[in-house]
């Protein structure tokens, strides 16, 4: 049986077009990340203040609130506020999560401060704002639907590490997620063709991102029924250009064709070694993805325990290609 393979989360989103700036960026936070895991907070920010010198304003919100984490544990409170204000009152992101930042313990040194109370009632008001157009039903249902869809493939590494790529295992495995993913694709297209695709104002992140997924792991009938729909659903800031280029790409794959962004993975069926199916230009590939926000193809691959070898890649191909 094969398996082809595709990133399930986006994290979080880059401003695209930044070229090499962005490479040492993403390089200097994922150092600071791996110091900030380690508890070596001094040197975790440094990594931090490296990369923001290089993006400024630019940079991603979660390294920001990260920024704001780690001034709060060295006491540097004032630093602290004053990044976690930018998130909450920057008009491009409005942070929004109240339940996070009071129950993240990075900020006890600031409960006490009256800064706190200003900070959280405007985090307060921006989450009311930035619900005030849910359907909460509705996203209780795609929260459902979320949870069947990448529970059981959440399990997928554990049991081929343990019992191998070709076991009774994962064969179950897969049929469970075939049944789930049947039940989600009526669910999810009911509402694609009834309310059209909804964007994170009405169904909130999580829910925009169910409807990506759902169509993500759908068979390439369906894939294509609402590719057309989700590239609109992009130009109106209801989806993720980075997801529809996940979209576009499976589906290129599936037609016997190349993928533009390097997205799809294989794993091989003899040695289990994972590698990228076949892509258009792929010597400009990192250019591609930095255009619509994606990272690099060395990080992405890092996710699947892999490095990118574009001589390793291009040799794979050639000897195909004559074949």
């Amino acid at each position: 049986m094969k398996y082809t393979l595709s990133i399930f989360i986006i994290l979080f989103f880059i401003h695209p077009g930044l070229g090499q700036n962005l490479e040492k960026y993403k390089k200097l936070t994922n150092q600071g990340y791996y110091f900030y895991n380690k508890q070596k907070y001094e040197k975790a920010l440094k990594k931090y203040e490296k990369a923001f010198n290089i993006l400024g304003d630019k940079s991603a919100t979660n390294d920001r609130y990260k920024l704001a984490c780690l001034y709060a544990l060295l006491n540097n409170v004032e630093t602290s506020f004053y990044h976690l204000s930018f998130l909450a009152n920057n008009k491009n992101i409005k942070y929004h999560d109240l339940p996070g930042i009071l129950n993240d313990s990075s900020f006890n040194v600031l409960h006490s401060r009256d800064e706190w109370k200003d900070l959280t009632e405007k985090i307060e008001a921006n989450k009311i704002d930035y619900e005030k157009n849910f359907d909460f039903q509705l996203i209780a249902m795609l929260d459902s639907v979320y949870e069947d869809d990448q529970k059981h493939r959440n399990k997928f590494y554990d049991l081929k590490k343990k019992h191998g790529l070709k076991s009774k295992a994962i064969d179950s495995l897969w049929q469970v997620i075939n049944i789930k993913d049947s039940i989600n694709q009526i669910k999810v297209t009911n509402i694609l063709d009834h309310k059209g695709w909804l964007g994170p104002d009405v169904i909130g992140e999580k829910g925009s991102l169910t409807l990506f997924l759902v169509i993500q792991h759908a068979e390439l009938v369906i894939q294509k029924k609402y590719l057309q729909l989700m590239k609109e659903a992009v130009k109106q800031d209801k989806a993720k250009a980075a997801d529809l280029a996940l979209l576009e790409d499976r589906i290129a794959i599936k037609e016997g064709k190349k993928q533009i962004y390097g997205s799809q993975l294989k794993a091989d069926s003899l040695t289990g070694e994972i590698y990228v199916l076949p892509l258009i230009d792929p010597e400009n590939v990192d250019k591609r993805r930095a255009e619509i926000g994606l990272e690099t193809m060395n990080d992405y691959l890092k996710l699947w325990g892999v490095k990118w070898n574009l001589r390793k890649y291009l040799k794979r191909y050639e000897s195909k290609e004559k074949e």
